[in-house]
């Protein structure tokens, strides 16, 4: 009895770890968090460059925009804390991050 249970925890384990490595991620969409629907042309290029993983042109389309005022400061940041996350660095990252957070909360 003992080894059927084991048996069977082994099947069960296997098969959760096939079914979670089933399907083809590579097409996924890379996560999309926001209402993507009222974007500028520039947000859309940023977007665009985004989806097809092109994370350091989504960097340098980010700083043209920005400082062309097409897009905000705040939007800036958060799109360039998405880029360099996706490129790995994640600690730069989060700094633009964080900045895009405090930059956008309320003020008493």
């Amino acid at each position: 009895m003992k080894r059927f249970t084991i048996n069977l925890i082994g099947i069960g384990l296997t098969l959760l770890l096939l079914a979670s490595c089933s399907g083809n991620k590579s097409n996924a969409p890379v996560g999309k968090i926001f209402d993507e629907t009222n974007l500028s042309e520039g947000e859309k290029t940023i977007l665009a460059a985004r989806d097809e993983y092109d994370f350091d042109r989504m960097l340098v389309l980010t700083d043209s925009l920005v400082k062309t005022g097409d897009i905000s400061p705040v939007t800036a940041n958060f799109y360039h804390g998405g880029a360099l996350m996706h490129n790995g660095m994640i600690g730069e990252a989060r700094k633009y991050l964080e900045e895009a957070i405090a930059d956008s909360m309320p003020t008493d």
